[in-house]
């Protein structure tokens, strides 16, 4: 799945958005394809960190309080 949630922000386009996530694919792919890795995983706690600093990055955005800011 290339995209899903959250994928398109509304400042890039959907090709723009389509064509990194479809780079970063390949790049992860060429690992396995290669023979330098038999598999890609993330680990849990790089999942962790990322889902931490993006809760902590929208909480300060406009759209993310009832009042409407800060």
């Amino acid at each position: 799945m290339l995209m899903g949630p959250n994928t398109v922000t509304g400042h890039h386009s959907v090709i723009y958005t389509s064509e990194c996530a479809i780079n970063f694919t390949i790049r992860i792919a060429r690992l396995v394809l290669t023979g330098h890795a038999t598999s890609v995983e993330l680990k849990q706690s790089v999942g962790k960190m990322e889902e931490a600093w993006l809760e902590k990055t929208l909480a300060k955005l406009v759209f993310t309080k009832e009042e409407g800011g800060i």
